[in-house]
């Protein structure tokens, strides 16, 4: 399962640091003047261990124009971790990425895993309407998946359709396709309820309750899609507004999770730290620091 939050390395890869590194005491809920609106880390805490230990920590490249360039993390402690790379790329002054790279390193004391996948996206009203992948194995140079998917709105349901194919003395095949229909539920632009209603997706169902306040994830992953189908994200967690409570159902699982988030918040309504639990394995004990740009 992809997670931003509910399973955190699914963001981003610095140098490796301690699993000691003590919480940061001096967040406010006022905004220095000189904060920006864009973030510059999101670090994970584990607040029942005096000092606080470090889970996780995410650090924000943006270019020139502020978009969102790379994102990079580490989870785990030196020689049993993740680390994760994410590039976006952009086409002239389009601030919505036209390319995506992932880059993952697995080591969990097994064998080292090395991943890559790169997407290409076309978008209607700033919605993912096409998305194509190729996955590799970075250590055996295999290819691992190669896709297209289209989505089109009519209303609440959503369709998608899709193309799988396979890597053939350097050619790629048509190797199968697929269909899927979705109820969709949408208030103030936040996806609210994901229902499957036919053919395969990531989550069966999803039902999710959301703040007033703008989320500033949404400048960091910037790439939206119409269902519960991101690749990089999941999907409540960059809607407009910042998830409260969420309930889901992933396909094939039997049973549901749920996640939880408490918010404090400065003073224009960016979080600037928030309490998290999570049926799925992750303790309410979790806090998550927002750190802002200051450009």
């Amino acid at each position: 399962m992809k997670a931003l939050f509910s399973c955190l390395v699914l963001m981003v890869s610095i140098l490796f640091f301690s699993s000691c590194q003590k919480e940061i005491n001096y967040i406010s809920t006022v905004a220095p003047v000189a904060d920006s609106i864009y973030l510059e880390q999101i670090i994970s805490l584990d607040t029942t261990i005096a000092p606080a230990d470090t889970l996780d920590k995410t650090v924000f490249q943006y270019d020139a124009s502020k978009r969102i360039k790379e994102s990079l993390s580490a989870s785990g402690s030196p020689g049993a971790a993740d680390t994760v790379r994410h590039e976006f790329f952009y086409q002239g002054t389009s601030n919505l990425p036209f390319k995506y790279v992932y880059y993952v390193v697995d080591n969990w004391g097994g064998p080292v895993y090395r991943h890559s996948d790169t997407i290409y996206f076309q978008y209607v009203n700033g919605i993912v309407s096409k998305d194509s992948v190729l996955g590799w194995n970075l250590a055996t140079g295999q290819n691992t998946k190669a896709q297209v998917r289209e989505f089109s709105i009519s209303g609440n349901t959503v369709t998608k359709q899709v193309r799988t194919y396979q890597y053939v003395s350097g050619n790629y095949v048509l190797a199968g396709t697929g269909a899927a229909g979705y109820t969709v539920t949408k208030q103030a632009d936040n996806i609210t309820n994901h229902v499957l209603a036919s053919g395969d997706g990531y989550f069966e169902q999803m039902q999710c309750t959301y703040d007033n306040k703008p989320n500033p994830l949404v400048k960091a992953f910037p790439v939206r899609y119409p269902v519960c189908e991101s690749p990089i994200i999941n999907d409540w967690n960059n809607q407009v507004n910042n998830p409260l409570t969420v309930q889901y159902k992933e396909s094939g699982s039997s049973g549901t999770d749920n996640e939880l988030y408490n918010y404090v918040y400065r003073q224009d309504n960016l979080p600037s730290s928030a309490s998290f639990s999570s049926s799925f394995g992750f303790a309410g004990y979790n806090k998550l620091l927002y750190i802002y740009k200051r450009w």
